[in-house]
């Protein structure tokens, strides 16, 4: 476990200029209901 978020669910970590970026798998975090809710949002 990594803060909060399991780290299997990480897909990548880099550096950009002075920013950390963590690259989350959200299809891993979400349920399905809250995937459906996003998925509907974008289109």
């Amino acid at each position: 476990m990594v803060g909060g978020v399991d780290s299997d669910c990480i897909t990548s970590i880099g550096k950009l200029e002075d920013r950390l970026l963590i690259l989350l798998d959200l299809e891993k975090i979400l349920s399905t209901s809250e995937f459906n809710v996003l998925d509907t949002a974008m289109n």
